[in-house]
């Protein structure tokens, strides 16, 4: 498990156990243990998209993660009470499509609302030019020189 500072003690202590531990290395054969994890019903939404239930998000992780060589996520800090959650997170990932197959790194954050110690309701926020679009060949490019002119 992933260690990271901690709220107070909660009803949620095994439900961010469970996620920090699903995060800690992400892998199609760890996609059985979202139902530990998420409801039956739960919202998740990125930058990518956004996906309603458990079978839902289980496709999504499945299509992001056939391709990827290696993909996991150190959790910096984490907050849970009885109704929410929320944790500032690094992700690292190679996929042979991007940055050359070369490993990428990106910083982000989740809030989440809880019902019964599940996630009902989950939005990642990140940059998705940081994840993606700078790491493409061309248009990597173009969006690296129009940062530096903007700063």
């Amino acid at each position: 498990m992933v260690n990271a500072p901690s709220s107070i003690a909660t009803q949620n202590d095994g439900l961010a156990d469970n996620l920090l531990s699903f995060y800690s290395c992400l892998s199609l054969d760890g996609l059985s243990k979202l139902k530990n994890i998420y409801s039956e019903d739960v919202v998740f939404i990125d930058p990518i998209g956004s996906h309603r239930g458990l079978v839902s998000l289980t496709h999504y992780f499945e299509r992001l993660l056939t391709n990827c060589s290696q993909c996991r996520c150190k959790i910096t800090s984490q907050h849970f009470d009885d109704s929410y959650g929320s944790i500032e997170w690094s992700m690292s990932f190679a996929h042979p499509r991007l940055n050359k197959g070369r490993e990428v790194e990106i910083r982000g954050i989740s809030v989440m609302d809880i019902l019964d110690n599940k996630i009902i309701y989950q939005r990642d926020f990140y940059d998705m030019g940081a994840m993606i679009y700078e790491h493409l060949p061309l248009i990597g490019g173009i969006i690296k020189y129009l940062r530096k002119r903007m700063m």
